[in-house]
């Protein structure tokens, strides 16, 4: 008999410790899944620019962030035209997790008043496209709490100055060209 109310009393013991432990186990899981949901807002901004007689219309559809892990934040990011300024432009401010990010993606399209996703305007004339176009900006940022995130167009806007390709070719030279940050 004693022998029984042992054995009986151990299971119970295992029983409630092992509800103990589980119990510890979600509610560490319910704390995860609330740090995941912490979001920082990043504000985009293309920097200022020396080239004053170009510039360059963008219809934005999406941007896209990709963490040094390899996960990526697709998020819509629906603009009006946007002409990138002398001064630099604001663009918007987005929520993304605190991370690591390396890369920034641009996706422009058609959905603006004038139909176009990239017009440039230089002094040999206007070129456009209406197919949906990338831009890539590469580098490393850490965010882990509220803040502009400069994106370099210096270099970008001195190739779009010297551009004269007709319409046909927007599209690749946008895709071909890469900010940094």
């Amino acid at each position: 008999m004693k022998v029984k109310s042992i054995v009986l009393t151990l299971f119970s013991l295992l029983f409630l410790c092992s509800c103990e432990v589980s119990e510890g186990l979600q509610a560490i899981g319910s704390l995860d899944q609330r740090i995941e949901e912490i979001k920082r807002r990043l504000t985009l901004k293309l920097s200022q620019h020396s080239f004053g007689s170009t510039s360059v219309l963008f219809c934005f559809k999406r941007v896209r962030l990709k963490a040094a892990n390899d996960t990526t934040q697709d998020l819509r990011f629906e603009l009006e035209d946007i002409e990138i300024s002398e001064q630099g432009t604001y663009l918007s401010s987005i929520e993304v997790p605190d991370g690591t990010y390396e890369r920034v993606e641009f996706k422009f399209d058609n959905h603006c008043q004038n139909g176009k996703s990239v017009e440039i305007r230089n002094a040999f004339g206007s070129f456009s496209t209406s197919e949906e176009v990338t831009l890539r900006f590469e580098g490393r940022i850490l965010v882990n709490q509220d803040q502009v995130l400069s994106l370099n167009t210096e270099g970008i806007m001195e190739q779009l100055e010297r551009y004269n390709n007709g319409n046909s070719g927007v599209k690749v030279k946008i895709e071909g060209l890469t900010g940094s940050f």
